[in-house]
């Protein structure tokens, strides 16, 4: 499968689950379990399409695991994940900011290294760094 097809499907895949996301956004309230519950689904599921569909080229980088053990890294990144908990501001129910919490997890797999770790890689070449961002 080319490259191009390859993107393609990534587009129509992001543009489904935005949709999905604001049909569940419309029939219940945004702090609801039941929404981030769809979101976190159609999450996962794109990233494991990404998976599938650019295997190869995410297996041919290495990774620099010694990144991963940074102090500052797993603080900020669990004080990140903290915010739903710790703000309390939102009028969530503890049982819905603790899964908002742990659904960041999905968010920052798919958003941070699926999509802009891969595809916009993928992107700059052809269309530059700011095309390949919007």
């Amino acid at each position: 499968m080319t490259l191009t097809r390859r993107l393609a499907i990534v587009a129509i895949a992001e543009l489904f689950s935005m949709a999905v996301a604001r049909v569940a956004l419309h029939n219940f309230p945004w702090s609801t379990i039941e929404v981030e519950a769809v979101r976190t689904v159609l999450r996962i599921a794109t990233t494991a399409l990404y998976w599938l569909l650019f295997r190869p080229l995410i297996l041919s980088r290495t990774a620099n695991l010694a990144a991963l053990r940074s102090a500052p890294l797993i603080g900020g990144l669990l004080l990140l994940m903290a915010i739903p908990i710790l703000i309390g501001r939102y009028q969530l129910a503890a049982p819905v900011a603790v899964f908002f919490a742990v659904a960041s997890v999905p968010v920052a797999v798919k958003e941070d290294f699926i999509f802009r770790g891969l595809v916009q890689h993928l992107l700059t070449p052809t269309f530059g760094p700011l095309m390949s961002r919007l």
